[in-house]
């Protein structure tokens, strides 16, 4: 367990457990490069996971919070890699999710709300078949809607639905 930390560099955690958060009010904030996969981060005390304007990479499990601030961006990991948040996720600065034809694609799966705001930018690593569909964001609920993008290729061939249960 670590008190508040402010990473500014680059930051990696492949597999094990990265424990957050001795007491109330301590804070993890990401101006840097997070790397992160395979593993579990839990934010213990803390409300969320800041990343305020750095780069997060990510695929495993957040346990607890997690605000990508304006200026940040959020990738999971590879394409199909999932992130779980096991709190709410705010999103008000960039999001760049993956997809292909096989179909494959990234997902941010939140068991909390996911506040949506930002831009959402979507990447499409091979051709993709008549009609795929795909999930890029599932939660208990939503709110907001992104403000920027989303940025597809070939736009005309796109629909969002955020009535739908995800995203």
């Amino acid at each position: 367990n670590y008190g508040s930390i402010t990473n500014n560099r680059t930051f990696q955690l492949s597999g094990g457990a990265f424990n957050n958060g001795d007491s109330p009010g301590d804070l993890f904030e990401n101006d840097g490069s997070f790397q992160f996969s395979s593993g579990a981060f839990s934010n213990n005390h803390i409300d969320y996971f800041d990343n305020s304007g750095g780069v997060f990479e990510a695929s495993g499990t957040i346990t607890g919070g997690f605000k990508n601030a304006a200026g940040g961006t959020v990738s999971p990991t590879n394409l199909n890699g999932v992130l779980t948040i096991t709190g709410d996720f705010i999103n008000e600065g960039t999001l760049e999710m993956d997809v292909s034809g096989a179909p494959q694609n990234d997902l941010i799966a939140v068991q909390g709300t996911a506040t949506l705001n930002g831009t959402l930018n979507v990447t499409v690593h091979d051709a993709l078949s008549s009609n795929p569909s795909f999930t890029l964001i599932d939660a208990n609920a939503f709110t907001g809607t992104f403000t920027g993008g989303p940025t597809l290729p070939n736009p005309s061939y796109w629909t969002i639905d955020a009535a739908a249960p995800d995203y």
